[in-house]
């Protein structure tokens, strides 16, 4: 398929992650680090994102006001789509 066909990735990152919450950890789960990379890293790399028109991200205000989430994901897909040479629109939709 190429790019352009009207292919959106919505990208849930609004839960409460409580379980990661109850082990002990103090942010959002897709800000965990695993080794190199984030949770929302390894997500978004398994995405043929060649073929993406627009990601749309749905967050939580709590986590917004919090932890910045809105620039976390802005700063990771900049750096992403040079990564992957593609130009990439991404959508932040707060709940």
């Amino acid at each position: 398929m190429k790019k352009g066909a009207g292919i959106f990735f919505v990208i849930p990152m609004a839960g409460l992650g409580l379980r990661f919450k109850d082990a002990g950890y103090n942010i959002p789960k897709f800000m965990i680090e695993v080794g190199d990379f984030t949770l929302f890293d390894y997500s978004i790399f398994s995405l043929p994102l060649e073929i993406s028109q627009k990601v749309i991200f749905i967050i939580l205000k709590e986590h917004e006001d919090n932890f910045k989430v809105k620039k976390f994901i802005e700063d990771k897909m900049s750096k992403m789509s040079k990564y992957f040479k593609v130009d990439l629109k991404i959508e932040i939709i707060i709940l």
